[in-house]
């Protein structure tokens, strides 16, 4: 899967030339067998209409690397994401565990949008079973499981001692199951310097979970999202099957969160926009923090060739200077590039949260920097 460092390589590109992105299902049931590299060809061969001929031949050399490529990598996993610019030596190709739609771009950059939202919807997590003796973590990221540590703490008192009445043993017993519970503890915060993760979800039964809960730093109890009743021996699957709903749960109401700062900071003045023509105004400006987009959302657009303002439609004529204009294919992508080459941040938003962006933004918004003037 790909690493933080591959994706801020992807994020960071500004190349001399245009970027094959190739996204492929590899879905088992699909066929005939080669489906992908069908999907492929036919892909690249829309793309090629809208090219000149030196166009034409620059995209030809890159789906030529990338069907070699493909021709001797047997698939795996569900999905394929391939980055391709030869003359500025990128080059890079991840199986996912996830389905992914069939797309190609061949742009100025990397063609994000796709990968961020798989990345987005499938953050990592972590899991901790616990009980008055046994703790196990675990991480999760595109649903691909991690047990990081098992423990069994040795909470029992040697019977054998005379003279300890029932209250002294209790006092013992319970010392030793908070000293586990605080070594979870540690383990999992060893955990977070390691893996780092988005957020913590416990599991146990209710009165070890609790004490586990109350005993959690800042930092961890920020990020917890969710408890759940469990013993620790879930297998995988049922990990999964426990916490899957959990993440997605928190995930939507986190988006609903964002959102909802969004739409109350959007004002004449204020420290948000909404909106297509607003939102490109402000990365002019380059004044977004978080670039905020429905998910879904395809938009035309063009970009000013003497001042760089990108512009909704088929404008002929750019609104700021008077410039000419020549058309990008996605503008929300070239929105998205964007922000990153301004240090700023994308959040993609689904379900309820991205259908009220649609209708109070078309889709678009941002939070920013500083605000701008009304």
């Amino acid at each position: 899967m790909i690493a933080e460092e591959q994706l801020k390589q992807l994020q960071g590109f500004d190349g001399s030339a245009p970027v094959l992105s190739v996204y492929l299902s590899l879905e088992p049931g699909r066929q005939p067998e080669a489906a992908h590299q069908t999907a492929f060809k036919g892909l690249v061969h829309g793309l090629r209409g809208g090219l000149d001929d030196d166009g034409r031949a620059r995209l030809d050399a890159e789906a030529a690397a990338v069907q070699a490529w493909l021709d001797r990598e047997p698939p795996q996993g569900l999905g394929l994401a391939i980055f391709s610019c030869q003359p500025a030596g990128l080059w890079q190709a991840h199986f996912l565990p996830i389905v992914v739609a069939d797309h190609v771009a061949y742009e100025a950059a990397p063609h994000l949008t796709p990968l961020l939202d798989l990345l987005e919807e499938h953050a990592r997590y972590a899991v901790v079973l616990v009980d008055k003796e046994q703790a196990r973590l675990f991480t999760v990221r595109l649903n691909q499981i991690e047990e990081e540590r098992y423990a069994h703490d040795d909470v029992y008192i040697d019977e054998s001692h005379t003279g300890w009445d029932e209250g002294k043993y209790e006092r013992q017993h319970d010392a030793l199951v908070q000293r586990h519970l605080k070594e979870t503890v540690a383990r999992l915060e060893r955990l977070q310097r390691r893996r780092p993760f988005d957020r913590l979800f416990v599991g146990g039964l209710t009165e070890a979970a609790s004490a586990l809960q109350r005993l959690l730093p800042p930092p961890l109890a920020a990020r917890l999202a969710d408890t759940f009743n469990a013993t620790v021996d879930l297998t995988g699957p049922e990990l999964l099957a426990r916490t899957q709903p959990l993440a997605e749960r928190a995930e939507r109401e986190a988006e609903a969160r964002l959102l909802d700062e969004l739409l109350d900071l959007a004002a004449p003045g204020g420290r948000a926009v909404r909106g297509v023509t607003p939102t490109l105004d402000a990365l002019f400006q380059a004044a977004v923090r978080t670039l905020v987009v429905a998910d879904g959302v395809r938009l035309s657009g063009a970009e000013c060739t003497n001042c760089g303002r990108l512009l909704a439609g088929d404008a002929a004529a750019c609104t700021l200077c008077g410039g000419a204009t020549r058309p990008v294919g996605d503008l929300v992508e070239w929105a998205v590039e964007r922000t990153f080459q301004q240090g700023g941040d994308v959040e993609l938003i689904h379900g309820d949260p991205a259908a009220r962006l649609r209708e109070a933004g078309e889709g678009l918004g941002a939070l920013l920097r500083f605000p701008l003037p009304a």
